[in-house]
This record gives structure tokens, C-alpha cells and sequence, in this order.
């Protein structure tokens, strides 16, 4: 009997056993040793950090564990962008350079700086008429409109459009380009003004290129005949009156005549060598000289000056048997019209057109050298300004 009971204490003690893990696994543990739910570590560096320690109760069986990690950065701090320099500088170009501190490198694409702010880059509209097309103008009442000029007027005037855009030329590129300066057509020869770097204090390189087929010639020389460095250094314009040419020098303040005698070397093949002889320089009133051009109507000289004192730029007509004379002088523009540089005029009367250089240093981007075409109208004695085009 004592043997049965026994028998009876042993089953129901191994029975008992069997249900003891099923009820310690039902606990779930979500602390720490020290009794946190949580462990942070922070880091200095790169490196291994511990992720805490778990106390688990002696003889328990472990059937799951979960561990939930998150990392976010001990301290934060930031930089307030408010200046177009900040984005690479106002416009919606493509742009790569650095970015102020603490950026080391940045880019920017597709998108518009303007206003201290950046934004998407719009997409593009018809910002002007273009005459090209006769479904710009809905009812030309009797009027004549010149698709090729891309003008409208009462009668075909012969007139070309500023919105008209004629073709490139394409050049050769045998050539040793650098950096290019004044352009000038002579007889059927381009005569491109090059420099070694991008500054104008230097005696350029003059090099020849066939207007028709864009082939690379050679060089002219250039014979300076006495003249000093102040009348060809810093040519900023040059117009040409048959084998004569007229070149604006800017800060040098001289307006200098030079005379290109064509030499042949092959009668045989017609090559010829050109050189640009320097024959006499004026100044006028100690002003800079900032353009030059003869108007193909009327085959009269004029030079564009700038004041300094009077902060104005001045349009003067000169006699080319005496380019010291002058013969009349307006006033184009003071310093709120054109505030930076004048470099270049087109006299075609009654039309001027006047080119302001504006030469600006953008923080992260550099220097830009947009330019303006300012366009007057000569009435008898005043010069009013009727636009401007923004060439960049």
C-alpha cells in the first residue's frame, strides 16, 4: 500500500514538472539589470558601442527576445541660407562650386535663384513678339508685315528686328584660341584680337580667319611705328572704314587709327600676309573712350566717351580728316541708365546702340560678365533711350 502511494506521489510530482516551464514562459522580461526599460549610447566617433545588459533568472529557458534600436543624433545645428550667393548666384543655370561653411561642396539643377530665395525653375513663355511667324499678329489692317526682318510697319521699311537671330559662323579649330577679344571683318578676313590671359593690358595676338569658310589663316603682325603701349592696350571696340581701322582703348583713354597693308607672298596661290601698322591716337578731355563706329549712311565718325566727374556717357561726332575735332556731342546716358562699363557702340542713324559691360563677382560662383544693349533714337538734338536686351 505504502509502495502504491509512492507510485502515486512520483507520477503526479513528473506531471506538476510538466506544466512548470509552460507557466514561467508566459512572463515577459523588459528591463535592464539595473531595472531601466532603455538604454542609450552615445557616440563620439566611429567605433562599437555596448547595447546594455540583460539579467536573465537562473533555469529560465529563453523562447523569444526583441530588440527595438533607434538612432538620432545628440546635438543638431544649422546654417540660415538668405543671399543669391548662398545658391550659386542668381539665375536658373547649372551651377557646381562651394557653398559657404559648413558645406565643403555643392550643385544645383532645374532650379531658379532670384530674390534671396530658391525655387523650381519655371517653365518657359513667350516673352516677346516674334514677327517671324505671320500667326503672331492677328489683323495687320493694311500694315506690311517682313517676316525675314521680323518687323510690322505701313510699308516694307527694309528693317531687321531685334528679336531675328542671324547665323553662326563656324571657325576652324587649328587655331590657338585663348582668350578673344575684339572682332573686326577685314576685306574677306575675320581679325580676331587674342590675349594670353583674361586681361586686356597686353599686346594681343591677331589672328586671321577666311569669312567664308571659317578656315584658320594665320596671324597679321603688328607694327606698333612709335606708338606707345597706352594706345593699343585695353581695346574694348574697333570699326573699320575700308583698309583703315578705328580702335576704342577704355582706360588708356585714346581713340587710335591704324592703317592693315596687305602684302602678297604667292601670286601663284594668292596668299597675302597682313599687318596692322599703328598711325596716330587722340584723346578727348582726359574721358575714357569706350566705343567707336562709322554710320554706313553717312560714313561719319563717331566715339563714345565716358565721364568719370559727370558720371555720364557721351556719343561725339569727329571729323576723320581730324578725329580731334569735334563736330557735336549728346548725352547717351548718365550713371543710373548705364552704371557699369560702356565697351562697344553701333551708330546706324537714326538708331545707337550702346553695350554696358558689367563685370560682378558672385560669392561661391565667381565673376559674371553679363551684358546690356542699350538702344537710342537720334532726334535733332536730344538722344532718348528706348530699351535695353540683356545679352548673357
Amino acid at each position: 500500500m505504502i509502495l502504491m502511494q509512492k507510485a502515486l506521489f512520483l507520477i503526479l510530482l513528473f506531471t506538476v514538472s510538466l506544466f512548470g516551464p509552460m507557466a514561467s514562459s508566459a512572463t515577459v522580461e523588459t528591463q535592464f539589470s539595473d531595472g531601466t526599460s532603455s538604454y542609450s549610447h552615445t557616440f563620439a566617433g566611429t567605433g562599437n558601442g555596448t547595447a546594455g545588459y540583460l539579467t536573465i533568472p537562473f533555469g529560465a529557458e529563453v523562447t523569444a527576445a526583441q530588440f527595438n534600436l533607434k538612432g538620432e543624433a545628440s546635438s543638431t545645428s544649422h546654417s540660415n541660407f538668405t543671399t543669391n550667393s548662398h545658391f550659386g548666384g542668381a539665375g536658373d543655370g547649372i551651377w557646381s562650386g562651394s557653398p559657404p561653411s559648413p558645406f565643403t561642396s555643392g550643385s544645383r539643377t532645374n532650379v531658379d535663384v532670384a530674390s534671396q530665395a530658391m525655387s523650381l525653375k519655371g517653365n518657359p513663355s513667350l516673352q516677346s513678339i516674334d514677327f517671324s511667324r505671320t500667326s503672331q499678329v492677328q489683323s495687320k489692317v493694311g500694315a506690311h508685315q517682313n517676316t525675314t526682318g521680323q518687323f510690322v510697319s505701313l510699308s516694307d521699311q527694309g528693317y531687321t528686328s531685334l528679336t531675328k537671330k542671324f547665323p553662326q559662323s563656324t571657325v576652324s579649330t587649328s587655331a590657338s584660341w585663348g582668350y578673344i577679344g575684339v572682332v573686326v571683318l577685314v576685306d574677306y578676313e575675320y581679325h580676331i584680337m587674342k590675349y594670353s590671359s583674361s586681361s586686356l593690358y597686353n599686346t594681343p595676338t591677331i589672328l586671321r580667319i577666311n569669312s567664308t569658310t571659317g578656315a584658320y589663316i594665320g596671324t597679321a603682325s603688328l607694327n606698333t611705328n612709335g606708338c606707345s603701349t597706352s594706345q593699343y592696350y585695353n581695346m574694348v571696340d574697333a570699326t573699320v572704314d575700308g583698309s583703315t581701322v578705328y580702335t576704342a582703348h577704355y582706360t588708356s583713354y585714346y581713340m587710335t587709327k591704324w592703317s592693315v597693308i596687305t602684302t602678297v607672298t604667292n601670286a601663284t596661290t594668292g596668299s597675302t600676309a597682313k599687318s596692322w601698322r599703328c598711325d596716330s591716337s587722340w584723346q578727348y578731355s582726359s574721358n575714357y573712350v569706350t566705343g567707336v563706329d562709322i554710320d554706313d549712311a553717312t560714313g561719319k565718325l563717331y566715339v563714345a566717351t565716358y565721364s568719370y566727374s559727370a558720371n555720364a556717357h557721351y556719343l561725339n561726332e569727329v571729323s576723320k580728316s581730324s578725329p580731334a575735332s569735334i563736330q557735336g556731342t549728346w548725352t547717351l546716358a548718365t550713371g543710373t541708365t548705364v552704371s557699369r562699363y560702356g565697351a562697344g557702340i553701333i551708330v546706324n542713324m537714326p538708331t545707337i546702340i550702346y553695350n554696358e559691360y558689367d563685370q560682378q563677382y558672385v560669392s561661391g560662383v565667381g565673376y559674371n560678365y553679363d551684358s546690356y544693349h542699350h538702344f537710342f533714337t537720334h532726334m535733332f538734338d536730344k538722344v532718348p533711350i528706348h530699351g535695353e536686351k540683356v545679352m548673357v
